[in-house]
């Protein structure tokens, strides 16, 4: 990979952890309040309920407000408040416009040079490289967070982990990939995310194109992409979603 693209690539990761990390904190958490009504907690109210601490030493880390307030209980978002949440992920979070152009360049750095192609070539290759990763990736975050929720009867939202244990929050935050709660809060298979990816992986095969000595269409590459997609979920949960705001503070105060 050619330097500038590195560089690129590095800066595009850093911006993404930080949009994201931002977001988890400054989103809205649906609870029912300890006086049992109902209702959307904003930031206005958070001062009366416990914050999330870290244990950095002892490597526990990070509990939900609602799981330190006894008696909180979670209120399940609707279909609409879904349907608007999968719009947001799709096609309003910061986060995923520079993951798909991040991903973008280490796509476009592992092409095979043709010297036949001038600057404009190249320059329209990386714009139709980022909107096929657009396309996929809007794709996915519509349904698994969006539309399947609905469907399934699931919440898209991750929910963090009550243990504090590093080991008990990996395995949480790694097993969210195929567990989640429906509308009860009660486990159930995380349909939703699952099958977004295979929606997502298979009609990528409508926009994807075959380029020098990669092919991007049929069977096996649909395979690939999915394995990548729930692999990227698995680290997306563990990096940004569990640990997300301890590896932040940590960073911030070097």
């Amino acid at each position: 990979m050619s330097r500038p693209r590195l560089r690129l690539t590095l800066l595009l990761v850093s911006l993404a952890f930080c949009s994201q990390t931002a977001l988890t904190q400054g989103q809205l958490n649906y609870w029912q309040k300890p006086d049992g009504k109902g209702g959307q907690l904003g930031e206005e109210n958070l001062s009366s309920y416990p914050q999330r601490t870290a244990l950095a030493d002892s490597g526990a880390g990070l509990n939900t407000r609602a799981q330190s307030q006894p008696g909180a209980v979670a209120r399940q978002p609707t279909a609409t408040e879904k349907l608007e949440y999968g719009l947001r992920r799709a096609f309003v979070s910061p986060e995923a416009y520079l993951f798909y152009g991040m991903s973008t360049a280490l796509t476009q750095a592992h092409e095979k040079s043709q010297p036949q192609k001038n600057t404009g070539d190249k320059f329209v290759d990386d714009i139709t490289r980022y909107a096929i990763t657009f396309g996929t990736g809007s794709t996915k975050a519509l349904l698994a967070s969006g539309v399947y929720p609905i469907l399934f009867n699931e919440d898209p939202k991750y929910k963090w982990s009550r243990r504090q244990t590093f080991r008990a929050r990996l395995l949480h935050a790694v097993s969210r990939v195929v567990i989640t709660e429906n509308s009860e809060g009660k486990q159930k298979p995380n349909f939703s995310l699952l099958a977004g990816d295979v929606t997502a992986a298979s009609l990528a095969n409508f926009w994807e194109r075959n380029t020098a000595g990669h092919r991007r269409t049929g069977a096996e590459p649909t395979l690939k992409r999915l394995g990548l997609m729930v692999g990227f979920d698995a680290v997306r949960f563990v990096l940004l979603k569990e640990f997300g705001s301890s590896i932040k503070r940590k960073l911030l105060r070097k």
